[in-house]
């Protein structure tokens, strides 16, 4: 088995990357080549490929699938194929709210969980601040 096939890199592209490269050249374009030719693997999840074939459909596509001699369906499907479905993980966000009784909180949690940048605004409590030992 090649090389390139063997340890295939896997992407996930969005919807609007996906019908650029479906419908347009370019970059977004090389990609779907390179998948079709087997160098990538496209990944994707049943709720991108349902957006996928809702936009597909739009009739501001219409005319670009036209000219290609393609229409949504097609598209759809063909890129369907050369997909593989995965689910996505849930990552549940540590998230806590920073109140104003709590000035030293952002401080405290970058020296806990390593560093907290700068601009981060943190807005909602989903854990504990003992979970983290503050």
């Amino acid at each position: 088995m090649p090389i390139a096939q063997k340890f295939a890199v896997r992407l996930v592209l969005d919807t609007n990357t996906a019908i650029s490269g479906l419908l347009w050249y370019g970059t977004p374009g090389r990609l779907v080549d390179a998948a079709y030719s087997g160098s990538i693997k496209l990944c994707t999840s049943g709720i991108l490929l349902a957006e996928l074939r809702g936009v597909l459909a739009r009739d501001k596509f219409s005319r670009q699938l036209e000219t290609r001699g393609l229409n949504s369906v097609e598209v759809f499907n063909g890129y369907a194929a050369l997909t593989t479905i995965v689910v996505p993980a849930i990552i549940h966000p540590i998230i806590i709210q920073i109140l104003p009784t709590m000035p030293y909180l952002p401080a405290r949690l970058g020296r806990k969980l390593g560093s907290l940048s700068q601009g981060i605004v943190i807005c909602s409590i989903s854990r504990s601040t003992r979970e983290f030992g503050l």
